[in-house]
């Protein structure tokens, strides 16, 4: 017989490290923008990415730390924080609300409409 391998819940030192790594690729993606100014949408939506793996690897709550840390750093690393800005109000959180939408609304006009309002409410 096979025994399953118990997997610890919370915080863990693997998921800390690799929370800090998302966190700072994050913001090297925000930074890259800086030198021209075409890419801040690009970069913010990249980094956005990441978030949205950090929420199928561990969940939204880690998900939404990782982007509370990534959105702070940014703003205080950016000299122009227009991408950074752009990563704060709808592409860091986004990945994260369009999840609990999706799972929470089982009907699909109103996350179409509810997803619309809060690109339209975060610009």
């Amino acid at each position: 017989m096979k025994q399953r391998r118990q997997t610890k819940r919370g915080l863990t030192a693997g998921k800390l490290a690799r929370g800090a790594i998302i966190t700072a690729l994050g913001c090297a993606l925000i930074l890259v923008a800086y030198p021209l100014e075409a890419l801040d949408l690009t970069m913010a939506a990249a980094a956005a990415v990441l978030i949205w793996i950090m929420r199928l690897e561990y969940g939204s709550v880690f998900a939404m730390l990782v982007y509370a840390a990534t959105a702070t750093l940014s703003l205080l690393l950016m000299p122009s924080n227009s991408g950074a800005a752009c990563y704060l109000l709808i592409f860091g959180w986004y990945p994260v609300y369009k999840a609990f939408l999706e799972i929470k609304v089982k009907r699909k006009w109103p996350v179409l409409l509810l997803k619309v309002a809060a690109v339209v409410l975060g610009f």
